[in-house]
C-alpha cells in the first residue's frame, strides 16, 4: 500500500491496543489518503507526459539542417521546467 514506515508503526500500535473496527477505520483513512496522493501525482504525471509529447511534436516539425542550430531552434526551452514529484 506504500505506507511510510512511521505510519506502519502507528498502525501496529493501533493493531495491538485497539479493537479490530478501530484498526479497520484507521487503515481505511490511511489508504484513502494514499489514493488521493496517487491520483494527484497521476494528474501531474499526465500533464508532464503531455508536455513531453508536445516537445517531441515541435522537434519533429523543425527542419533537419546540416549547419549549426540558431536561436530559432530553441528546442531546449520545450522541455518542461519541472518534473513530477
Amino acid at each position: 500500500m506504500g505506507l511510510p514506515l512511521e505510519e506502519i508503526a502507528e498502525l501496529l500500535g493501533v493493531w495491538q491496543a485497539r479493537a479490530c473496527q478501530e484498526v479497520k477505520a484507521d487503515l481505511r483513512e490511511r489508504v484513502v489518503a494514499r489514493i488521493a496522493e496517487a491520483e494527484r501525482r497521476a494528474v501531474e504525471l499526465a500533464a508532464f507526459t503531455a508536455s513531453l509529447h508536445q516537445a517531441v511534436e515541435h522537434l519533429d516539425e523543425l527542419p533537419d539542417r546540416e549547419d549549426r542550430c540558431d536561436p530559432h531552434y530553441a528546442f531546449l526551452a520545450l522541455v518542461p521546467a519541472h518534473t513530477p514529484a
